[in-house]
């Protein structure tokens, strides 16, 4: 069924001694994209990747993203205008992940450092989904960059590795065994937490 989807291809069959042939299987790259966006205080970052994992684009910009209406209808149109100048069919976006600092709360919900209180205690993931139009993926920014680590940094070399993450707080995210391991709410990498527990 992916092969009729399109998601996916076969190649010509290898025949390795006895018994049937078996057809490689690889990603057809094209097939699909997604987009990421880092929302900081003072900044977005933004990266598209095709379904094999090749970045196709990326972008970055100082912006002041403390009012979340004005950011998403800036990250609304700037997602447009990528896909209109790489040539990307809408219909082929996948979804969009989105890494943002915070604490969570619940599936979807963070608290937001003081200079994004807008953004604070609001169902994000169900929010930007429906003003993007797609799915949406929320995480948050420590753990975010812990994944990217175990992916092309120190997780080359290291199945398990603590991130720590210094933005507008200090925060981080923990690796196990090529895992990110979010505890049971998402905070797992929150290591200013043991700072306020009393010795």
């Amino acid at each position: 069924s992916l092969q009729t989807r399109g998601f996916v291809q076969a190649g010509k069959k290898l025949i390795h001694g006895k018994g049937q042939p078996s057809a490689p299987i690889s990603l057809v790259p094209q097939a699909a994209y997604t987009v990421g966006i880092s929302i900081m205080v003072d900044a977005i970052a933004l990266v598209v990747l095709d379904l094999g994992g090749n970045i196709l684009c990326s972008w970055s910009e100082v912006y002041n993203t403390t009012n979340r209406w004005e950011t998403v209808k800036f990250l609304k149109q700037k997602i447009e205008n990528l896909q209109r100048s790489q040539s990307l069919d809408p219909n082929r976006l996948f979804g969009v992940g989105i890494a943002t600092p915070g604490y969570f709360v619940r599936k979807g919900v963070v608290n937001a450092p003081e200079a994004l209180n807008e953004w604070a205690l609001v169902d994000l993931e169900t929010w930007l989904s429906d003003e993007l139009s797609c799915p949406v993926w929320l995480e948050n920014d420590g753990n975010a960059a812990a994944i990217g680590e175990e992916l092309f940094g120190a997780g080359q070399d290291h199945t398990s590795l603590a991130y720590l993450y210094i933005s507008q707080g200090m925060g981080g995210g923990i690796i196990l065994n090529g895992k990110l391991w979010a505890g049971a709410h998402g905070n797992a990498g929150e290591f200013t937490g043991m700072l306020s527990q009393k010795a």
